[in-house]
């Protein structure tokens, strides 16, 4: 089981320790201009900490900073990078972007919004970020459900189940979930559940709890809520959802657990 806090801070690490000075200087003009395979220094920010990575800038610069749409890429120790493609201002990491992180034969993709150096995913987003982790198996999530999870981020998470009587519930059926993978409808919806294993982390500044529960049929549900709750291993409890994906992990058997993925706006 992996660790959600400490993933992207080791790999950062990792290729900090590869990084050296930079001497090449980008054209210093008003006029925005495209360069390529420019030497640049970029600030990475995470939580509290901040950090200079060297590498390469092509892409659109305004004075000397990378202003535009673009890419960055640097090389760590043993063959580890880092690619930065997306929009940047100011020459900071700000808007959409994709950061791919390559270490010891592992990829971490980082897709979404930034804010001067600093991932800070929509609601959306986050939970797409949050299959990246591979706590209970990777999985990605469909713009769809990543528009759907935006426009309703006042539910995920809510405290009370009453905030969510507004929201038309859906039916759901996991053997046609397991088989198409998606839902007729986007929508919230209800399951009870016995809580397998439950774990809580740091998780951007707040809280992520991720359980591996199962229902009466002995399907296995990974769910992911974005914040703390009081449920516990053998406890049964009541989820409010929306259906993301399916994945699956190794578990300590030898054997395969496969499990529908939910993102969880109400666990209790």
């Amino acid at each position: 089981m992996k660790k959600a806090g400490v993933i992207v801070l080791s790999l950062l690490m990792v290729l900090l320790s590869g990084c050296g000075s930079t001497a090449q200087e980008t054209p210093k003009n008003d006029t925005p201009s495209t360069v390529s395979d420019y030497d640049i220094t970029v600030t990475m920010v995470e939580g509290t900490d901040t950090y200079d990575i060297d590498g390469k800038y092509t892409g659109e610069v305004v004075n000397g900073k990378p202003q535009g749409v673009g890419t960055f890429e640097a090389d760590g120790e043993n063959g580890s990078t880092y690619t930065y493609e997306g929009n940047f201002s100011n020459g900071a990491f700000n808007g959409y972007g994709v950061t791919t992180i390559i270490n010891d034969g592992e990829t971490l993709e980082m897709s979404g919004t930034y804010t001067n150096g600093e991932f800070t995913p929509t609601t959306g987003e986050s939970f797409n970020y949050i299959g990246q982790l591979d706590l209970f198996g990777k999985f990605t999530i469909s713009d769809a459900v990543i528009e759907y999870i935006d426009e309703n981020e006042n539910l995920f998470p809510t405290a009370t189940n009453e905030a969510i009587q507004s929201s038309d519930i859906q039916d759901f059926s996991s053997k046609q979930f397991n088989k198409t993978r998606k839902q007729d409808q986007i929508g919230l919806v209800k399951l009870d559940l016995y809580a397998v294993q439950v774990f809580e982390d740091d998780y951007l500044g707040g809280k992520l709890t991720y359980l591996l529960a199962a229902d009466d049929d002995n399907n296995y549900y990974a769910l992911y809520y974005l914040d703390s709750t009081e449920v516990y291993n053998e406890d049964t409890f009541t989820a409010y959802a929306i259906p993301c994906s399916t994945s699956s992990f190794d578990n300590i058997s030898g054997g395969t657990t496969n499990v529908i993925v939910l993102a969880a706006c109400y666990i209790g």
